[in-house]
């Protein structure tokens, strides 16, 4: 796979009009927002699930995270998505190396495709609880759905997975290997978050 810079161009005002054509249909930017990251993930699981032009895929991702670095950097605030800013920065410099080095590229993308699998049904609680606030049982049953699902892709298939590659991450260097920690604890956080969070529903 070659990597085209020029490319990215296009993608990011592709994802800049998918967004505010969103905008036009939601009661809030966030939630316009939050959909457009819903339609990233399915398109490249979709691309993934079907190996089907990955290359492009992959160019999509990264004009999605570069997009969404830049549009949070405008309008939400450095210091307010920290923590954000440095997912998407360490997500585009994985995906970068599908082109960099193309013996990991399997790899790297079957990785991202398990935690982009995660985060669907974060998106969708997301826009439950952005809709419906008043829906209590709906926002509580979302919520255990994504607990279960992230939990499940995040904890278990992603530690699976990275056992099954270990061979290779001990030639991968020392930075790529301090990347894919980075996530899998970002994810881990979410994870005891979202049991913590679901542990409280239940005791009430």
């Amino acid at each position: 796979m070659l990597f085209h810079p020029t490319h990215l161009i296009p993608i990011m005002a592709a994802w800049h009009l998918s967004f505010t054509e969103l905008s036009k249909h939601t009661s809030a930017p966030p939630i316009s927002k939050n959909m457009n990251h819903l339609l990233h993930t399915l398109i490249f699981l979709l691309h993934y699930a079907h190996n089907y032009e990955m290359e492009h895929a992959m160019h999509v991702s990264i004009g999605f995270f570069s997009y969404d670095i830049i549009y949070m950097a405008l309008h939400d605030g450095i210091r307010r998505n920290a923590s954000y800013l440095l997912h998407h920065g360490i997500t585009i410099y994985l995906l970068h190396l599908t082109f960099v080095d193309p013996s990991c590229a399997e790899s790297i993308m079957k990785g991202y495709a398990i935690m982009e699998s995660s985060n669907i049904m974060l998106y969708v609680s997301y826009h439950v609880q952005k809709e419906w606030p008043g829906r209590t049982a709906w926002i509580q049953a979302s919520e255990f759905v994504q607990m279960l699902v992230y939990v499940y892709f995040r904890m278990f298939r992603l530690s699976a997975f990275t056992y099954d590659i270990r061979e290779e991450l001990r030639a991968a260097g020392v930075i790529t290997c301090a990347a894919l920690a980075a996530l899998y604890m970002m994810g881990a956080k979410w994870s005891h978050r979202l049991v913590m969070k679901n542990a409280q529903h239940f005791a009430a």
